[in-house]
């Protein structure tokens, strides 16, 4: 997805794909969350999901600023 682009092109293609990793990656951990079947892998997905969360939202802030032109990403 990012081979053979340059510049914004890259920017908003990496920035996009940040998104749908981190949207990914949270649907999964909550599965496990739901899932009696791990106690260890349910502690650990409940301990990292706000970490992912907290990723996704700044991976939907640069998305945010590239389509705003100024490239700059602010902290909420």
């Amino acid at each position: 997805m990012l081979q053979g682009q340059e510049g914004d092109s890259f920017d908003a293609a990496y920035a996009a794909n940040q998104v749908k990793a981190s949207e990914d990656a949270i649907e999964l951990y909550k599965q496990q969350i739901d899932d009696p079947a791990s106690p260890e892998l349910q502690a650990f997905a409940e301990k990292y999901l706000p970490k992912l969360q907290m990723h996704l939202d700044m991976a939907k802030r640069l998305v945010s600023a590239h389509h705003k032109g100024d490239g700059a990403v602010l902290p909420e």
